[in-house]
This record gives C-alpha cells, structure tokens and sequence, in this order.
C-alpha cells in the first residue's frame, strides 16, 4: 500500500538527515509563502477504521446516487501504471487531463456486481461529479497513510494547517529545489 510505501520514506529520511526539515507553504490567512521547520518524527499514522479490513484489498461504497461500487486501494505498483497510463494518454489528446478517470479505472473492479470493461467504462466515463467527489472522498478517509501535515503558529498566535511536502529537500536537505 502507498501508506506503507510513505512510512518507509519517511524513516529512511529520519535515520538518513534526523528529524528537522525545513518547509514551505503558502499561507492563505497572510497571503505570502512562509518558512518553516518541521519535526518528522512528529509524524502520526492517520487514523482509520481497521475493522473495514478483512485481509483482502476489497471495499464498497454505496454512492450518493445509489450505485453499489466495488474496489480496492491503489498500491504502488497501481501508481506507476497510472503515471504510465495517462502519460501515454496526454501524449494523444494534450487538452484533456486523465488523472481521476484513469486511477477510477484502477480502483473500481464492479458497478452493481458488473465487472466488466464495459460496464466499467460506461460507468467510470459517465460517473457523475458528486458520485466521484464521495468515493474519492471515501478512499481518502479509508486509506492507511501518514498525516502528513503539521500546525503552524503565526506571531499573533493564530494557527494554520499545512502539508509536509517531500521536495528535493526531503533527501537532500542542502539543495535548491
């Protein structure tokens, strides 16, 4: 699973450069990017409900509008076919992107105990927008990963949210990126 993959990676950089790591993000509240230190080994594992594992990468979602879906998380392998995948497809048509249809397609495996590509395919091509928002929003909250996230306190002691990205820096902590 990609969690795993990300709590490798982020011991490794732990046992490779210690804990402190610097970052910037972009403050909405000040409206300017903001440097930062951050402690990785800080890091929690997200919170999900293992009950929902049954030692099988299978899971349903019953979508807003009623359409029963059968799918699995996205492992790694999965990820590098999807980058595989839409590089191929931006190659033929530059004006469209296919990120969400493309890791839809590697994730859904029935439409209302419907497994094949056409049924597939008609479902993942024609899925409405609220439909897609609710089952990525659900993948999201059922995938194991790290929160990668840490909380900044301003000087008027106002606190934001904001993301741990792994730039060039997160293994090279002296370089530009």
């Amino acid at each position: 699973m990609l969690g795993d993959k990300n709590a490798i990676v982020l011991a490794t950089r732990l046992l490779g450069y210690g804990p402190e790591y610097a970052v910037s993000f972009y403050s909405s509240k000040l409206g300017k990017s903001i440097n930062s230190e951050v402690d990785l080994s800080k890091i929690q594992i997200k919170e999900v409900d293992v009950s929902i594992f049954k030692n099988k990468n299978e899971f349903e979602f019953k979508t807003p509008t009623g359409v029963i879906l059968t799918f699995k998380l996205l492992t790694h392998g999965d990820e590098k076919a999807i980058e595989k995948d839409i590089t191929a497809l931006e190659k033929l048509n530059k004006e469209t992107s296919y990120d969400i249809t493309t890791r839809l397609r590697y994730m859904i495996t029935s439409v209302n105990g419907d497994n094949t590509i056409s049924a597939l395919n008609k479902y993942i091509n024609g899925m409405l927008a609220k439909d897609s928002r609710a089952f990525r929003e659900y993948v999201k909250k059922i995938t194991p990963d790290l929160d990668m996230k840490f909380t900044y306190t301003h000087e008027d002691g106002e606190v934001e949210e904001a993301p741990i990205g792994m730039s060039v820096n997160f293994f090279w902590p002296n370089s530009k990126s």
